[in-house]
């Protein structure tokens, strides 16, 4: 899976931590796995993550993915005013 973003995007993203801080953590499967969150990754190794330990099969993984997608896609367009 690539899940490379751009510099660009890499730069905003980086800009957007020290700026407001860490708002979303990366998501961390029962092994460990990255579920969601490998930009954040990139950006810095050591930025906060959970691990959620009732995930455990490649469904379970995709649930949580789109689920977190729809949750943030509802919140950019809440300060996209």
């Amino acid at each position: 899976m690539d899940n490379k973003i751009s510099k660009h995007n890499t730069k905003g993203l980086e800009k957007s931590e020290k700026k407001i801080g860490q708002l979303y953590p990366i998501l961390r499967d029962a092994e460990g796995k990255v579920i969601d969150g490998w930009h954040r990754l990139d950006v810095n190794p050591q930025w906060k993550s959970i691990t959620l330990e009732d995930v455990k099969t490649e469904e379970d993984r995709l649930i949580i993915s789109a689920a977190r997608a729809r949750n943030v896609k509802r919140i950019d367009e809440s300060f996209s005013g």
